[in-house]
């Protein structure tokens, strides 16, 4: 191989490999992804056979897909080459590369210096005119595509990537805003982040175009504040730039007379997986008394979200404030979906997380701007206290945050899961304790934990339990998980003396027909308004 300018060079082996030799799927589940340097040209590497080739750099392996076995006729393109891709039937590499014109179908032979390699920082070549998409079938069944000004290989399997383009300013797409960098050096090395910084890094990456860069670097941080703490300054930073993508207006809602309003959200992402508690017991809890402000959003990472079920009970949904209050007065129970109040950072953020990150100890109370009422929050996470400092600051008044897990350390966002559950209260500004009810505190309460529930296998299974237990005719340990956070938010709203009064009052909801009688009722609510 002749030498060339040192070109970054990234392959992924995959497990798919159908239709290489058994010697190449043996060779290629060997390596492991890896990034090295090496010398590579252009014109070589297009024509010549890689299977196999181990390239050595600091014992870096790196096993390359194969090329195709002669030189590919490529159409003639007036366009400079950015980058070049290859993509096999059963794998991906590419290589970063800059070449001249392709004239005459092929690659022309250009000296290159390592000045025009991209990762030493070279100007790329810029291109203005019109897209071009052209491609010929080799006899492998590859196609040499030619788009944009770029040149790729697309496999059989149709699978074809084309490389992202630099800006024209010559900097390059995927090195990390400056405030990015900042926080992700310092979390490396343990330093403490200056204030302030962590706040325009979520701005900077939610400014990001590149899409998959800006989910990667957002994991990196996310990820790296929860690894080093969390800490409470990050966590509200965090929030407050990424609920400021949205423009939302506070809603303040009037108290129904005899009891307190409930703001019921949870963090999701739980470690202890079960059926959709939180809107089960908002129903219970509405038939037996209370108000209730239900915000939910869509399973991420779990088999059904809030606004799932909601959706496949026949909920109405309330995403105004008079829609809010109506559906309060007439039926004591509002469902406000998440998604539709932050467009902007659900584009960001939704659906990309499977655990807890900083934005869990707070988005999904804090998105719907709902005031008023005193919160009850689900946080999967053993630091309720935390959420509490956290939700004070960002101008939450009256909250309960609860909690429980197990021994092998995995959390719900529900209370009674688990050997032991937490809660923390935050009242006038102020944070409690922390309280710790361990399983045998529930039985001198005449309760027990339920340990048994098991998570469903599908959306289908989940709903059909939730409609067992509001029937009364469910799993003994669903109805007794429903009951008992049903029993947290009654005694939260000043209608249950203590949790075993509340639980008792929330078994009779169920037993009379009543959490049933008020599925029926918002079924027809959702019916009146779709009619209207």
């Amino acid at each position: 191989m002749e030498s060339g300018a040192r070109l970054p060079v990234q392959a992924w082996p995959h497990q798919s490999m159908r239709g290489f030799p058994a010697t190449t799927r043996r060779r290629s589940a060997a390596f492991q992804p890896t990034t090295v340097t090496t010398a590579l040209d252009f014109g070589d590497l297009l024509h010549k056979q890689v299977i196999g080739t181990k390239f050595h750099r600091r014992g870096a392996h790196l096993g390359l897909l194969r090329s195709l076995p002669k030189r590919p006729r490529l159409t003639r393109s007036e366009h400079d080459v950015d980058h070049v891709h290859l993509v096999g039937a059963g794998g991906k590499a590419w290589v970063g590369s800059r070449a001249s014109n392709l004239i005459d179908g092929k690659p022309a032979r250009v000296p290159r210096s390592t000045e025009d390699c991209p990762a030493q920082g070279a100007a790329p070549v810029e291109t203005n005119a019109a897209p071009v998409t052209r491609h010929r079938t080799t006899r492998e069944g590859h196609r040499a595509v030619i788009a944009s000004g770029r040149c790729c290989l697309v496999g059989v399997n149709g699978d074809m990537r084309l490389p992202r383009r630099r800006p024209a300013n010559g900097s390059d797409c995927q090195s990390p805003p400056p405030s990015v960098r900042e926080v992700l050096y310092r979390v490396s090395l343990g330093l403490p982040i200056a204030s302030g910084t962590v706040g325009r890094a979520m701005l900077d990456l939610a400014a990001l175009p590149d899409h998959a860069a800006r989910d990667n670097l957002l994991t990196a941080v996310l990820t790296g504040l929860m690894a080093r703490g969390p800490a409470e300054s990050d966590v509200v930073e965090v929030l407050r730039a990424a609920l400021s993508l949205d423009e939302v207006e506070t809603v303040d809602l009037p108290s129904p007379s005899g009891s307190r309003l409930l703001l019921l959200a949870g963090s999701g992402k739980k470690g202890i997986k079960s059926f959709n508690v939180s809107t089960s017991s908002a129903i219970v809890a509405a038939a037996a008394g209370a108000s209730v402000v239900k915000m939910g959003s869509r399973a991420t990472s779990s088999v059904m979200g809030s606004r799932d079920l909601a959706e496949s009970l026949g909920l109405p949904h309330s995403r105004t404030r008079s829609s809010i209050i109506t559906a309060v007065e007439r039926s004591r129970l509002a469902f406000v979906p998440i998604e539709d109040m932050i467009p902007v950072l659900d584009q960001v953020y939704g659906g990309r997380f499977h655990v807890l990150n900083p934005l869990s100890f707070g988005l999904a109370a804090l998105a719907a701007r709902l005031r008023g009422g005193v919160l009850v929050f689900g946080l999967a996470h053993p630091k309720v206290d935390l959420a509490a400092r956290v939700l004070g600051r960002l101008g939450v008044s009256e909250a309960l945050v609860v909690a429980s897990g197990n021994p092998a350390g995995y959390f719900a966002d529900e209370f009674g899961l688990g050997n032991r559950s937490l809660t923390c209260r935050l009242t006038g500004g102020t944070v409690g304790a922390v309280h710790t009810f361990e399983a045998d505190d529930l039985k001198n309460l005449g309760l027990s934990s339920p340990n048994s529930v098991h998570p469903p296998r599908s959306a289908t299974e989940a709903v059909q339990w939730v409609l067992d237990a509001l029937a009364g005719e469910g799993n003994p340990a669903h109805v007794h998980l429903i009951a008992l956070n049903s029993a947290v938010m009654l005694m939260t709203a000043g209608l249950a003396r203590d949790l075993a009064d509340g639980y008792g009052q929330a078994e009779a909801a169920i037993n009379s027909g009543r959490a049933w009688a008020k599925v029926e009722a918002l079924r027809e609510e959702a019916l009146c308004q779709q009619t209207i």
